[in-house]
């Protein structure tokens, strides 16, 4: 039978894990989310579909036709659904990047920290070098180098963020592997790889899973950069730097065109900035005020 005390330790503390969660940045995220999953389920007309009898149609809210809620662009087309497919774009190159670039550079981390030496030299070296080079610049070389694509894009950010990653878990690493229950099993023969898999790892899951989401808004911002610059994500796949980029030249005639996607980057950008540093709050035990 489990003890009354135990059965309502649970609840307290998903209370507290939820407490002063940020309720309008997590909604933000529940939207760019469904556009993601439901995609063209979402939109209201072909996204490509050009009407040059309707273009630069204004939003409903200035006296435009809620059949176009946010506007028509040059061609006519509706920006409300070129918004929504736009965002599977951004989240693709997201989950590409943190799945190989983040893990990896992760990976390295958890190396680096862990068996130190000529290896940890190597891999903070490198680290270095990349974190010293304009981010920017190096992502515009490189997809323009290997020309534009979604591929590529990854491959390029990837490139660039490995290195944050592997920073930030090796100042973990160096603080777990002194801890006790690591000189223990270092002392009772355990194998290196099994004490970072079983032992490290797992430790720093947490300040892993902060990283991530804080690194989500850096790398849609930085895609749409990229996009925006012409390195990016072609058309005529609809991608919000891109849809920035062609907007700006109606800036006096259809300012609602380049002003749409900006505030959509702006907006999923803070909110994922803000849950990360809700998480970071929630997940960090020396940051939680009190005992669980």
């Amino acid at each position: 039978m489990i003890p009354a005390t135990v059965a309502t330790s649970a609840p307290k503390r998903r209370a507290r894990m939820l407490a002063g969660a940020p309720i309008i940045s997590l909604s933000i995220i529940a939207i760019f989310l469904a556009m993601v999953v439901l995609g063209q389920a979402m939109t209201l007309h072909a996204p490509n579909q050009i009407n040059l009898a309707l273009k630069l149609h204004p939003p409903a809210l200035l006296g435009g036709s809620w059949e176009y809620p946010l506007g028509t662009d040059w061609l006519g087309r509706d920006l409300y659904s070129r918004i929504v497919v736009g965002a599977r774009a951004s989240f693709v190159v997201v989950v590409g990047v943190l799945l190989v670039g983040g893990l990896g550079g992760a990976a390295l981390g958890v190396i680096s920290g862990y068996v130190g030496g000529t290896t940890d030299a190597l891999i903070m070296r490198c680290a270095d070098a990349t974190l010293a080079f304009p981010i920017i610049l190096l992502a515009v070389l490189i997809t323009v180098t290997m020309g534009p694509g979604t591929a590529n894009l990854i491959i390029a950010l990837c490139l660039v963020l490995w290195a944050r990653f592997a920073r930030i878990v090796r100042g973990q690493v160096l603080v777990i592997r002194e801890q006790n229950f690591v000189v223990l099993a270092r002392s009772s023969g355990v194998s290196g790889v099994t004490i970072m898999l079983r032992h490290v790892v797992p430790n720093v899951v947490n300040t892993l899973i902060v990283v991530m989401t804080l690194q989500i808004g850096w790398i849609i911002i930085v895609e749409a950069s990229l996009s925006f610059l012409g390195a990016g994500i072609p058309p005529p796949t609809p991608a919000w730097g891109s849809m920035a980029a062609r907007g700006r030249d109606f800036l006096t005639t259809g300012w609602w065109v380049p002003a749409v996607p900006c505030l959509s980057i702006a907006l999923v950008c803070l909110s994922f900035n803000i849950v990360g540093d809700w998480l970071r709050d929630r997940l960090d035990p020396s940051l939680r005020g009190g005992p669980d």
